[in-house]
């Protein structure tokens, strides 16, 4: 081979060898980066903001998990394997939600938001006598969601509580004599008995679930019960007995429990009907105690010296009655923090 064609074919294997090793190399900087992580339904995002400039977002799906070294692994825990473990539990002998037997269906609608009535799916259980708790589905099929509870109480245990209280309970007389009350699984003699014990209670409702969001948002609202038929939707009315394919209408059933009598009304149930004001739950910040980094009956104590700050810490078991008391310094950048306990019996 003539030398003229040997110095280009090296320059040309030497510049292909640089593309190559360009390709695959990578190339190390030291940067500081501000990392922010968002989750949603299908993936975590995470926006690396470094001091050059560049951004990064990595997208990692919720079925991942990461190992030591924080790489995202390819487990993937499917729908079906959870539903496998799930009916594994039938294998318990006892639950307390296997109690929960007795079957009611009324409508209720968020307090302030007469416009927003639903269909409720209550599944009862009796705790005593002045007491039934019940857990609120959307439906009675097998996958319904759970949107909240109910507890039931009588007039006497009613009539002991407070004025303040008593605002968030409502009354059931109108539900009952209306036909919008119904215990689809009983026979006409049995729930003719349910709702005559229904006449004298009152309901607290807390909704954890409302029922045109598609996944449990915000804080739970306080349920509220029709009153007057001025506020009932018919059309939901309606929709109840259709779907529960109940063999009589709420005309049917204003006409069997025409003899039923509501007790005396104690003031404070439905109290928006006399005020004016709906009462509703409110989301609020509590301020902590040294950001609540310790059990709230500790005694901290904060010093503090020039750069350094010197915190001391008293906690007292409540169970061994054993007091501890812990001191934590600060040293300087170069060293670890000094931390000195002392447990008093």
């Amino acid at each position: 081979m003539s030398k003229r064609f040997l110095i280009p074919i090296c320059l040309l294997l030497i510049f292909s060898s640089a593309l190559g090793q360009g390709a695959n190399s990578t190339t190390t900087m030291t940067t500081t980066t501000t990392t922010n992580t968002t989750t949603t339904l299908n993936q975590t995002i995470t926006v690396d903001s470094s001091q050059n400039g560049e951004t990064t977002v990595t997208t990692t799906p919720v079925n991942t998990t990461t190992n030591a070294s924080g790489t995202p692994t390819n487990t993937t825990i499917t729908l079906a394997t959870l539903k496998t473990i799930e009916s594994s539990g039938a294998k318990i002998s006892s639950y307390p939600a296997q109690g929960y037997t007795l079957y009611l269906v009324d409508i209720h609608f968020i307090s302030g938001n007469l416009s927003a009535q639903y269909i409720a799916h209550h599944y009862c259980h009796f705790v005593n006598e002045d007491l039934m708790q019940c857990a609120l589905f959307n439906d009675s099929i097998p996958n319904a969601r759970f949107i909240g509870n109910e507890y039931f109480i009588t007039k006497a245990l009613f009539d002991t509580l407070a004025l303040q209280e008593r605002h968030l309970w409502h009354s059931h007389p109108f539900e009952v004599q209306s036909g919008l009350f119904v215990a689809p699984d009983l026979s006409p003699e049995d729930e003719f008995t349910v709702m005559e014990w229904l006449m004298g209670t009152f309901g607290k409702v807390s909704d954890t679930w409302q029922f045109f969001d598609t996944f449990p948002l915000g804080p739970p609202q306080l349920g509220m019960a029709l009153a007057l038929e001025s506020q009932v939707n018919w059309t939901v009315v309606d929709l109840m007995d259709k779907q529960l394919n109940l063999k009589t209408t709420y005309r049917d059933r204003q006409q069997q429990r025409a003899d039923l009598v509501a007790p005396p009304k104690t003031p404070g149930a439905d109290s928006y009907l006399i005020t004016g004001n709906a009462t509703q739950y409110q989301v609020y910040q509590i301020m902590l105690a040294n950001n609540g980094r310790t059990l709230p009956n500790a005694n901290v104590n904060t010093n503090t010296n020039g750069n350094a700050t010197t915190t001391t810490t008293t906690t007292t078991n409540p169970t061994t009655n054993a007091t501890t008391t812990t001191t934590t310094t600060p040293a300087s950048n170069a060293n670890a923090n000094a931390t000195a306990t002392n447990t008093t019996l």
